[in-house]
């Protein structure tokens, strides 16, 4: 009786014409809530299937093991080799790299894509599609099928007549781990006898696209007939080599690697080594003769100690005793030579022969070895099987490799490996010439000038979808890769994320907890070991920093949404940009500025700060900069080195960032140098990474959040919970992005409220305004003194710097309570002592009662020239408030 499990429920039976319609039928109906599932539920519900066939103890795994040893014939040690094969594609992380290396990032695979001025593309699953698994395996056809699922398309597997168990049974227990059930639905398997049956001529008329395993009868009977919107991909059998070197014969390693390579899947798979070349041009072949004896014993060590061959059937033993005696022949004619066990078991032959022209091998550990003088002439030898080839297993000197791969390309060769790799491969490497999830989707195009300057397509989506977007990347951070870290795996046990509540339930972290957990004091909050990447400073003193850890591509992602903000800001690739951010002792804002300063194509020139701003003077003028980035506290001493000396020097636009740059400071700079754009040019944290930025409409601290990369949040302090709307809250934020060190619901030390309104400039992404940083206060007795409050007052001074320094100090006769402040430039009229005092205590209430009740024993005003405030040494930034008292 077949068996079948059919759109998500299992069924017996002989199929019919007609049913196999309804089935399709069925599936196309299904094709509209597959594609809205997001990829990182389908890549969350593969993982958690590869997490049950990882374990050995797991019912479903030793079921699995006991499937292939019965219906394959292969050993319990093979069994294990395939299903730890299986478990390893099915992974997040061998899924994400696959799609990484074909699309470029995850979100590619699911959203739209490109820019302005090169248009928008989006790929999109081709809907239905049939994948025909190879007669000899029993999970080829699911590595198919994993590839349709991922694309998101609904998939019919026709399982291998002699092998449907496996299938059968990984289809089911995808349903059981689905709680949604779209995705395991959308996962059929279907068994019929192929070549009695034209079943297949149904899916021929009706299927979006079919993917065929096997040989070209097989082949042929899918292409003969097929739908002209029917997409067909055909893997074809093939065949691979080993080609070795003068250089590596009389290395152990070699003829071991060998060994295992022709072991591993009993030689059954395309990418087997059937032929072995060897580089040898002695006139004995004494060389040669010598590493098939030493093949010899390691295949026999292979067997007996690592992976012993499979059951042979009586044909398969016939089959092998034909091609022995072949053998035996030809080496008595001195043309060969054979080498077989003692015993003669079919667990090994090597066999040689003088004529180096490709065999195919008949399999079952059977290795056919070829001599010639150069590998890098093998073509003509290879020629007559160029349509066939597929992986050459190369051990050579590294001075070789590519001139050798480049010949056997040319000779039809798809893949050069080493040899222990020839039955492996990174995620993401083509297939007999194929992207596999590329032949899945069908790209789709959008042309259409856009209705506002944007940097990417995200800019577009409407906010329910950034918000769906957001939320699912945020579901799948903390059901996925956070729990690699040992720090988030302890915070997020037993947290199941289906809700906001759930959220919510996830206990901010401090930044002394990052400081903790990252070097050098720890590594509790990596995922994994770091593999390259920037180190940079976050705080601490010098000789205890706190390090952030970015790999290359988390970090690349921050840098593409900080170029995003900056373009928003303003930033054009014809800028010609003078970036004065400091750098050195692992800074980062340098580092960042210069990368996104790539990505958008901008004319750059990396002063940093080290150039003083006297002399920078020479510099803007010689090479016409007209766009200047930098801390504010820093660019405000550059523009009075600029206005005494202006001649030749036409400075733009202004991008800041560290700093807040003031109402009253833009103002001043717009009336004495003519800039026409000022403004941040993202706001981040080291830590957290880009989180905000402004558009042409932003003010002050407005700013549209990156909410497909931050999933920021406003909570009210010591609760945790959201503010009401318009009310000032703890900002929270989570890089939905980070992958080695996630930071998630953290504490960055800011207030902000959100923004209800829309935005002028169409973005749809949630808008919030800074309303500084919650350490930005301090509490005298009673009394809270806020910064911003100070701040305001001395904006309304006219000649000062708004940029004030809160210090509090302790004396002997009580608290002493200084606020220093620098004139907006050097010999500006007003800015008096006097009346800076008078604007503190009649604008701010706080002040008024601590002086007026005589609660501090002294209240001192400073008035400084430009760029005589304290700066700290590492940034060059101010610290607004400085308490002493402890």
């Amino acid at each position: 009786m077949r068996r079948h499990w059919i759109l998500g429920r299992e069924e017996t039976g002989d199929l019919s014409a007609a049913r196999v319609r309804d089935l399709v039928r069925e599936a196309r109906g299904l094709r509209e809530a597959m594609r809205r599932v997001p990829v990182s539920e389908v890549l969350d519900l593969l993982d958690r299937v590869s997490r049950r066939w990882r374990d050995p103890a797991d019912a479903v795994t030793r079921e699995g093991l006991e499937i292939l040893v019965r219906e394959m014939g292969c050993s319990t040690e093979m069994a294990g080799l395939e299903i730890g094969a299986l478990a390893t594609v099915c992974s997040r992380d061998y899924l994400e790299a696959k799609i990484v290396a074909e699309f470029g990032s995850l979100d590619n695979l699911g959203s739209w894509s490109g820019s302005p001025g090169s248009g928008f593309r989006r790929p999109h699953p081709r809907g239905v599609v049939l994948h025909v698994a190879a007669g000899n395996s029993a999970t080829g056809g699911l590595l198919s099928c994993l590839e349709g699922l991922v694309t998101r398309n609904v998939n019919f597997l026709k399982a291998a007549s002699g092998a449907p168990s496996l299938a059968l049974l990984f289809a089911r227990q995808l349903g059981t781990l689905d709680p949604g059930g779209v995705i395991s639905r959308s996962l059929s398997v279907l068994t019929w006898p192929g070549a009695s049956s034209d079943l297949h001529r149904t899916f021929q008329e009706l299927a979006d696209a079919i993917v065929v395993w096997g040989g070209e009868d097989t082949a042929r009977a899918y292409r003969d007939g097929l739908g002209a919107s029917t997409h067909l991909v055909v893997y074809g059998p093939k065949a691979s080599f080993a080609a070795i070197t003068r250089e590596h014969l009389d290395r152990h390693e070699t003829v071991r690697d060998l060994a295992r390579a022709i072991a591993v899947f009993d030689q059954a798979a395309c990418s087997s080594p059937q032929v072995c070349y060897l580089e040898d041009d002695s006139p004995d072949a004494a060389p040669t003769r010598a590493f098939c004896a030493r093949l010899l014993e390691a295949l026999d060590d292979v067997h007996h100690r690592e992976l012993p061959q499979g059951s042979l059937s009586m044909a398969e033993r016939a089959e092998l005793t034909k091609e022995r005696e072949l053998a035996r022949f030809d080496a008595a004619q001195g043309q060969a030579g054979l080498w077989i066990p003692a015993d003669r078991a079919p667990h090994a032959t090597v066999w040689y022969s003088d004529d180096p022209t490709f065999e195919p091998s008949p399999l079952m550990r059977t290795i056919r070895v070829k001599r010639v003088p150069d590998l890098a002439g093998l073509g003509p030898h290879l020629a007559p099987y160029e349509g066939s080839l597929q992986t050459a297993g190369l051990a050579a000197p590294a001075s070789r490799v590519l001139e050798l791969a480049d010949a056997f390309v040319a000779a039809g060769v798809h893949r050069v490996t080493t040899v222990p790799g020839m039955s492996g491969g990174p995620p993401g490497e083509p297939h007999d010439g194929h992207l596999g999830l590329q032949e899945l989707i069908r790209w789709a195009a959008v042309e259409v000038p856009s209705a506002g300057d944007r940097f990417d397509a995200r800019e577009w989506l409407s906010s329910v979808a950034v918000d769906d977007l957001a939320w699912f990347r945020a579901r799948d951070l903390v059901q996925g890769r956070a729990r690699g870290s040992a720090f988030h795996r302890e915070r997020l046990d037993g947290l199941s994320l289906d809700s906001h509540e759930d959220w919510l339930r996830i206990p901010p972290m401090d930044r002394d907890q990052v400081a903790f957990h990252t070097p050098p004091q720890g590594t509790e909050l990596f995922t994994r070991k770091p593999v390259g990447g920037h180190y940079l400073r976050s705080g601490g003193t010098s000789a205890s920093p706190k390090l952030s850890v970015f790999e290359p591509a988390d970090y690349e992602a921050d840098m593409r949404v900080a170029a995003r903000g900056a373009h928003a800001a303003g930033l054009r690739a014809t800028d010609r940009v003078g970036n004065l951010f400091f750098s050195g002792g692992l800074y980062g804002s340098f580092l960042s500025v210069n990368r996104v300063l790539e990505i958008m194509g901008c004319h750059s020139f990396p002063f940093t700060s080290a150039v003083l701003p006297a002399d920078l003077i020479a510099f803007l003028r010689a090479y016409r900069i007209d766009t200047l980035m930098g801390l504010p506290s820093w660019l405000l001493k550059v523009f009075e080195a600029i206005r005494q000396d202006p001649a030749g020097i036409r400075i733009r636009k202004l991008f800041y960032t560290g700093e807040p740059l003031y109402a009253e400071e833009a103002a001043f700079l717009r009336e004495t140098h003519g800039l026409e754009v000022i403004a941040s040019i993202g706001y981040g944290t080291v830590d957290a990474g880009p989180i905000g930025f402004q558009c042409a409409h932003g003010a002050g601290g407005e700013h549209h959040v990156h909410a497909d990369h931050q999933l920021v949040e406003i909570v009210e302090p010591g609760t945790g919970r959201p503010v009401e709307p318009g009310a000032v809250g703890e900002v929270l934020v989570t890089n939905l992005d980070r992958r080695l060190m996630p930071l998630i619901r953290y504490r960055i030390g800011d207030l902000a409220r959100w923004i209800p309104e829309p935005c002028a400039c169409g973005r749809t992404m949630p808008r919030l305004e800074l309303m500084g940083r919650s350490d930005d206060q301090a509490w005298i007795g009673d009394v809270l003194l806020r910064y911003a409050e100070v701040r305001a007052a001395v904006g309304r001074v006219p000649g000062l710097n708004s940029m004030a320094q809160v210090v509090l100090e302790r004396e002997e006769a009580g608290e002493v309570l200084t606020i220093r402040v620098e004139r907006v430039a050097s010999g500006a009229p007003g800015g008096s002592e006097l009346a800076l005092r008078a604007a503190l205590l009649s604008g701010v209430e706080a002040l008024r009662d601590l002086v007026g009740q005589g609660r501090v024993a002294r209240f001192a005003i400073e008035v400084l020239e430009v760029g005589q405030l304290p700066r700290l040494e590492r940034t060059g930034k101010i610290r607004r408030v400085i308490d002493l008292r402890q």
